[in-house]
């Protein structure tokens, strides 16, 4: 497998497994489960920066630190961030 097909592997990866990856985000937010976003979040964090998707990085980083934090109203704002970045990246990489 050459560079370039590896490349694609990874990013339909990415792209096919984060949706229920962010739903799983957003279902440990809702359930307070603030060490489960906190570990989903640093995933995202890696992914991102793997993948040079710096504003979903920086979600995913924003999203990690309020979780460590416990603060509430940070981590839902930080987790519609997350979603929100995800979403404009699935429109960017169609167009």
């Amino acid at each position: 497998m050459g560079d370039e097909e590896l490349a694609h592997l990874i990013l339909a990866t990415f792209l096919s497994e984060t949706p229920s990856q962010i739903e799983s985000v957003m279902r440990a937010v809702t359930a307070a489960d603030f060490k489960g976003a906190q570990r989903l979040a640093h995933t995202f964090k890696g992914a991102g920066a793997n993948l040079s998707c710096e504003r979903f990085r920086a979600a995913a980083s924003a999203l990690e630190l309020a979780c460590k934090a416990q603060e509430s109203a940070k981590i839902e704002s930080a987790a519609r961030q997350l979603q929100d970045c995800f979403n404009e990246l699935l429109v960017a990489m169609r167009e």
